[in-house]
């Protein structure tokens, strides 16, 4: 790098590979990632001697613009991948960990940190409330980057961290060995807790195999985050993955998935209610959104998203195993396109409970706008109703000697449980830099 002058950097020879903008829809586009990892104070181990920091203070720590690189220690663990030893972290030793403080690191300030090249998770705010990070980067790091510690089994619930925020920070390269053992590795874990925001980070490059993604609400924590305009792109995986049986209410808004290797969003468990709203997923491989979880009280909605799949997948939206009855799930105000084979699939297996989806006030691109798969059983109840029109129907599976149509699925009028309302398609706003940090003072 020769210099950087504000937003533009000189390099001091061309790149490797060409890095073009991405036109995701909705009048947004999105370059590369362009991280400034340097910073002139730093605390760095060796890749034999990784060191970490440990805060165990009594009263709000400031930490800013510093460089924590070759921290996190691992040692040989018990499994073996093609017949050489796997490591694993060392319990307790991350980048930057701060332990159990409780209310304590009330008014804690992370601001501009890199940290890189660690051998376990990058930023851990450990049962310890009010911890807000502006602006930093996690790039190559092993395990969850942004993350606090969970629980010992699946039946007992995480600890808390309260009031955490995540304001403009980055996680990229996020790396698990090995990396087809990487199940849910995901680059910001939004833990158990009240009160937390998730708000303008990015997620890229994060490696791991089934269930990984950018951002995941795991199965053993529910928290109540504030999530909005986060972005998810060119990770091998997901985009999000929801993995959780939630008893509250959660919303996802201004989010941007593309040109992920799995889905943009990626929603399970059993059962849960969760409104996303006003974002565009382009160009994921396995499709916009995959819906495993039906809902527990009032369903989970999906409002006024772009969905292009930009002729990387068969369908737009699909639905997958159900393993409990729920409430319905809805699709509305949404315009689905690029598919290559339909708009929604019905795909729910017979080892699980039928679809109960409604797909309202739509718009969709060339083919069939529906797709009932021939496997799936029955549905408890499935309901169309395009954009601009009143009149609903509803999906069944065609009896025999019916020709099925373009659906697959024999159809009949229907009462929709919301009159026809306009399309509403989203126009993300994002920033093509990080926040405006600040010197410490006082």
């Amino acid at each position: 790098m020769q210099r950087v002058d504000g937003r533009n950097v000189v390099l001091t020879a061309p790149l490797q590979h060409a890095h073009p903008r991405v036109g995701v829809g909705g009048g947004a586009s999105f370059g590369a990632e362009v991280l400034n990892l340097s910073r002139n104070v730093r605390v760095e181990g060796t890749e034999q001697g990784r060191a970490h920091v440990h805060l165990t203070s009594s009263r709000p720590a400031d930490v800013r613009h510093a460089e924590l690189r070759r921290l996190g220690p691992r040692t040989t663990g018990k499994d073996s991948w093609n017949g050489q030893p796997v490591t694993e972290p060392v319990l307790g030793r991350y980048g930057l960990h701060f332990h159990m403080l409780l209310d304590t690191s009330r008014g804690t300030v992370v601001e501009g940190v890199v940290v890189r090249d660690s051998g376990s998770h990058a930023f851990v705010p450990h049962n310890s409330h009010g911890i807000t990070f502006r602006g930093c980067i996690s790039h190559n790091t092993w395990e969850d980057a942004y993350w606090w510690d969970g629980p010992i089994d699946t039946r007992t619930p995480q600890g808390p961290s309260d009031d955490i925020g995540y304001l403009g920070c980055v996680a990229s390269r996020t790396v698990f060995e090995p990396n087809p053992r990487g199940y849910r590795l995901t680059g910001f874990s939004l833990g158990a807790g009240t009160g937390s925001t998730a708000r303008d980070c990015v997620a890229v490059g994060v490696q791991g195999a089934t269930g990984a993604s950018g951002y995941e609400w795991p199965e053993t924590a529910e928290g109540v985050w504030t999530f909005e305009n986060c972005l998810a792109h060119n990770n091998l995986e997901n985009g999000v993955f929801v993995w959780l049986n939630a008893e509250h209410h959660h919303t996802v808004t201004g989010f941007v998935a593309y040109h992920n290797g799995g889905w943009g969003i990626e929603h399970g468990a059993y059962l849960n209610d969760f409104d996303y709203t006003a974002s565009v997923l382009y160009g994921n491989a396995a499709g916009g959104i995959a819906v495993h979880a039906l809902g527990r009280d009032k369903g989970t909605v999906f409002d006024g998203l772009l969905i292009d799949a930009a002729g990387h997948s068969d369908y737009a939206v699909a639905t997958l195993k159900h393993q409990l009855d729920g409430e319905q799930v809805t699709l509305s105000r949404s315009r689905l396109t690029g598919y290559r084979k339909a708009g929604v699939a019905f795909r729910a297996t017979a080892d699980g409970k039928p679809d109960d989806i409604a797909v309202l006030d739509c718009e969709f691109g060339d083919g069939p706008e529906l797709w009932l798969d021939p496997d799936a059983p029955a549905p408890k109840q499935i309901l169309f109703r395009k954009a601009g029109q009143s009149a609903t129907v509803a999906l069944t599976k065609p009896g025999p000697g019916v020709a099925p149509g373009p659906w697959n699925a024999a159809t009949a009028p229907a009462t929709a449980p919301t009159p026809p309302r306009q399309l509403a398609l989203p126009a993300p706003k994002f920033t093509d830099s990080a926040p405006r940090t600040g010197r410490v003072t006082g």
